[in-house]
């Protein structure tokens, strides 16, 4: 069987990582596959639009669209810098990608941040696990100091760990149960989560159920990603994370550095991509203390 698939992206990107992103999505197994690509160029420096355009050129599966014929406004969310209105853009960005995906009757959107690296087999693998809305997993450090962490997440805004416990009043309790979440998301497997995005397969199923982004007038999570997932699981979808092929995110220009060896070898949680500071340091160390502490606490005070 041939899966007719749409991989969707809006793109805001510096050139050289939207050039490490598309690399990665031609590289990508496609067997029993029959795969198109649509962009939304939101970009502000030309040398990106023009990549985009090129990678158009004399190529019918590649649809390029103007952000400007969906919403005249600009906005600003560079260097990651999301307010409100940046994030109801990208919002109705990503349903015009979800519009055009029904459309045009795809079996699969395959919706991707544009910073992203993606290993080779991992459209195989996330077509393979038979879910409606998967995603794969990718690992982020948001301070530089700071260590990884997934773009999934088990409840609510962010948490990793279920907040109704009411030994979760308890912060020793609540810090074991985060890296407890965290360890179990490095081990290979597919595991149900309460919230994923920026590089998700989604089936045609949800798309027709109308699960999209925009914001939710009565829920004050931020992000258009909650607005999605909430969506989703009211409407009777459950949401998957896969962890078997990590993917490489681009989060700074000096991860660039790391893309060849990601594609050799694969994501290496001990790899340090950042230049680290005396205070980064200790930062981290005093962080890495201090979880040790609590998980030791956590396993004297609460036998589970």
């Amino acid at each position: 069987m041939t899966f007719k698939i749409l991989i969707g992206s809006p793109v805001k990107q510096k050139k050289n990582i939207l050039r490490e992103f598309l690399t990665s999505l031609c590289e990508l197994n496609k067997t029993n596959c029959a795969v198109d690509y649509l962009f939304v160029d939101d970009c502000d420096e030309q040398a990106s639009s023009d990549m985009l355009s090129k990678f158009h050129s004399g190529n019918s599966k590649v649809t390029v669209i103007k952000s400007d014929s969906i919403i005249q406004n600009k906005s600003d969310y560079d260097l990651h810098n999301w307010d409100y209105a940046v994030i109801d853009r990208v919002a109705k960005l990503k349903n015009m990608i979800i519009e055009f995906s029904c459309q045009e009757k795809y079996d699969y959107l395959f919706l991707i941040d544009s910073d992203i690296v993606l290993h080779v087999e991992t459209l195989q693998r996330l077509l393979s696990v038979q879910k409606d809305i998967v995603s794969n997993i990718f690992w982020t450090k948001i301070s530089r100091w700071d260590y990884y962490e997934p773009q999934v997440w088990l409840m609510d805004q962010r948490w990793f760990f279920d907040p109704s416990d009411p030994k979760a009043e308890n912060r020793i309790y609540r810090t074991a149960k985060h890296m407890e979440f965290i360890e179990t998301l490095k081990k290979k497997g597919t595991y149900r989560v309460g919230g994923l995005g920026a590089c998700t397969l989604i089936s045609r199923k949800v798309n027709l159920a109308g699960v999209n982004f925009s914001k939710l007038y009565n829920i004050s999570f931020w992000g258009e990603d909650r607005a999605y997932c909430i969506r989703a699981v009211a409407a009777g979808f459950e949401l998957y994370v896969d962890t078997y092929y990590p993917a490489y995110h681009i989060y700074r220009e000096c991860y660039l550095a790391g893309v060849s060896d990601f594609k050799r070898n694969g994501f290496d949680f001990d790899k340090e991509m950042d230049t680290l500071s005396l205070m980064d340091k200790l930062k981290r160390y005093y962080r890495t203390v201090k979880i040790a502490v609590r998980c030791k606490l956590y396993h004297l005070l609460y036998k589970e």
